[in-house]
């Protein structure tokens, strides 16, 4: 839905995704969330602070994490038995090797509780709606 020059994604009148003036992503966002039956948008480290964002991700109507392939998503696999959470300089990340995840700055708590959740649900997968700046992030395995 096209909000003051702004495509959004909405659930009756609650505003639930922002995609600024990216019709395209705002359309696919959509799309995921119909093919895979997603009814829950969860996060860990709300809200925004400074360049910190918060991990976004999403499960069905069953409480579970969204499994299998979409044609055409933007998705990055990792490795489930070597995800970690560390610290980099001064900052906590959840890493696979050298590819960074998530990004916590200083906030461990939040890195240690992102990690439990993508070992909980065997997320496997990060993907995005909209690169850069991604209006969706979601996980699935």
């Amino acid at each position: 839905m096209q909000i003051s020059s702004r495509w959004k994604v909405v659930d009756g009148s609650h505003w639930i995704l922002d995609f600024d003036q990216k019709r395209t992503a705002a359309e696919r966002a959509v799309s995921v969330i119909k093919h895979y039956g997603l009814s829950h948008v969860c996060f860990v480290g709300r809200p925004t602070c400074g360049d910190v964002k918060p991990m976004m991700y999403w499960l069905t109507s069953s409480n579970v994490a969204p499994s299998g392939a979409m044609a055409g998503e933007d998705a990055i696999p990792f490795d489930l038995d070597h995800v970690q959470v560390r610290k980099i300089g001064e900052r906590w990340k959840i890493a696979d090797g050298n590819n960074w995840l998530l990004d916590f700055g200083p906030g461990e708590g939040n890195a240690k509780a992102a990690l439990y959740v993508i070992k909980k649900y065997r997320f496997n997968f990060i993907c995005f709606c909209g690169r850069p700046n991604p209006g969706m992030t979601y996980f699935r395995k």
